[in-house]
């Protein structure tokens, strides 16, 4: 006969194995209760498959792009029949109305391909290093009256009632209209308002050791840097009211025109190299003399293919001069989703005109005094071959796209 000590333990077990089954069996139930709950609502056939094909409906509707609008295409008659040559509704204008914000625009921009640079760049000025050593960024703005006459050079015309303001994208004339609107106020006797709302940090040139085993480009990229902080909040309330001209053509408020001039980016690649290798106004860049150490070469087409080479490597953030004019646009108008009228680089002579200053003075990087090196003096459109065309047009593909679909040529 076994005893009560040795048969109380297999009772233990089996008491055991209930109470687990029990509680698996719960489990069980509760995740099909659950599931049914989630997946079918509780309600009919009917009411389940039209919550399912309601909920895909709206979710479809979240990145359809049949109703985004890009700003692309003017619909119905223009707004404005004003004879401005920043009207860029009229047919005669040489100017087209272009949102940056949308052409970037994650989900539905046709520049969308391009919209993690945003982030990138948004990385670099958070944390300081974004364009160290460059020329701040901003906008002028200035306020035209009939009541103003244009030179008498040009036969002391009235000026139209508007208020123009200028986002300069770098190597595509903006020192020529920087120094138009300086000329316009010296000429009216008016106020130009230079809105400056961004400045680079500036960072301490750190000697190279002789015993170093980093190259000078290295130690530059990790020295001590220094930021300036300014408040944005007034250039950027101004900003927002940046509008397509006014139907009446009365500027209401604060209310302006924003223009911009884009370039061939073949064309401005090499204006840029000359200008990152210490061009007129850029010799304190920091930048200058290592390059020039690395790619200034021989013949003008070996130091072309150098620098396309060192930036498809390393990227364009290391210079301002060298950042496609998508970004700089897009960054200069603090990325907000407003109108920017755009001019073909070869209309430049014509804002000149229409400002009244078709005298004002031009960067000319042919010029012997402008350009560090006679091989940067001596560079041209000749010095590209096929294959570095193929490169720039890669690096700089978002300007290309962002070009062509506003209409404009890209001859390259």
């Amino acid at each position: 006969m076994i005893s009560r000590e040795k048969r109380k333990y297999p009772r233990f077990f089996l008491l055991i194995g209930y109470v687990v089954l029990v509680l698996v069996a719960y489990i069980i139930m509760f995740t099909v209760g659950r599931y049914k709950a989630t997946h079918f609502g509780g309600g009919t056939a009917a009411t389940n498959t039209a919550t399912a094909t309601s909920s895909f409906t709206k979710r479809k509707k979240k990145v359809s792009c049949k109703t985004f609008d890009d700003g692309l295409v003017r619909k119905g008659p223009p707004s404005s029949t004003v004879e401005s040559i920043f009207n860029c509704d009229l047919a005669s204008s040489p100017c087209r109305y272009y949102y940056p914000a949308r052409f970037l625009d994650p989900t539905c921009g046709e520049g969308r391909t391009y919209n993690k640079f945003v982030t990138e760049c948004m990385d670099f000025k958070n944390n300081g290093t974004l364009w160290l050593n460059m020329p701040s960024i901003g906008f002028p703005t200035f306020k035209f009256e009939s009541t103003l006459k244009t030179p008498d050079s040009m036969n002391g015309t009235s000026f139209l009632d508007e208020t123009i303001s200028f986002v300069h994208v770098h190597k595509a004339g903006g020192t020529t209209l920087h120094n138009a609107y300086t000329l316009l106020s010296k000429l009216t006797k008016r106020p130009v308002i230079r809105h400056r709302w961004f400045m680079p940090g500036r960072r301490v040139r750190r000697i190279r050791k002789s015993n170093s085993s980093k190259s000078e480009e290295e130690l530059m990229w990790g020295v001590e840097k220094t930021v300036t902080k300014i408040d944005t909040h007034e250039s950027s309330m101004f900003l927002s009211n940046a509008t397509v001209y006014p139907e009446d053509g009365l500027f209401e408020g604060d209310q302006h025109v924003l223009f911009a001039v884009v370039r061939d980016p073949v064309e401005r690649f090499i204006s840029s190299i000359g200008q990152a290798m210490g061009g007129s106004g850029s010799q304190t860049n920091q930048v200058s003399q290592w390059f020039q150490r690395r790619c200034i070469k021989e013949s003008s087409q070996e130091t072309l293919r150098c620098c396309i080479d060192y930036v498809k490597e390393h990227g364009w953030w290391f210079e301002l001069h060298f950042t496609p004019q998508v970004l700089d646009i897009s960054f200069s108008t603090m990325w907000m989703d407003i109108p920017v009228a755009l001019f073909p680089f070869r209309h430049l002579p014509d804002i000149l005109q229409h400002f009244g200053t078709p005298q004002t003075h031009s960067r000319d990087g042919s010029a012997k005094s402008y350009r560090p090196h006679p091989v940067l003096t001596n560079m041209t459109m000749t010095d590209y071959d096929d294959a570095m065309l193929r490169d720039v047009c890669t690096i700089y593909e978002m300007d290309v796209v962002m070009q062509r679909s506003l209409g404009m040529e890209v001859p390259k």
